[in-house]
């Protein structure tokens, strides 16, 4: 099997994974928010066999671009649905 090694890619300007730190920067929260979003569901990631979750960077970028169309005056700060806050 072999194993992706993820740390190859951190100084990459578009890699595929991002770790949490630009997962969040991306999404516009802190990484603890993120934390919480990815263990409710509401942001995707993947674990790599280190622990390190993995979340797609062009996922999360639509993701933001989505929240920003939908809440023009709100993209730098996202809470997730009513619902769930």
């Amino acid at each position: 099997m072999t194993v992706y090694r993820w740390r190859l890619h951190l100084d990459a300007t578009k890699p595929y994974w991002i770790t949490g730190k630009r997962a969040a920067a991306v999404l516009g929260v802190n990484e603890a928010r993120l934390r919480v979003l990815a263990a409710k569901g509401f942001v995707p990631f993947a674990t790599h066999l280190d622990g390190t979750r993995l979340y797609r960077r062009e996922q999360l970028e639509l993701v933001a671009q989505g929240r920003a169309a939908r809440w023009p005056g709100n993209a730098a700060r996202w809470v997730g649905p009513r619902h769930a806050v």
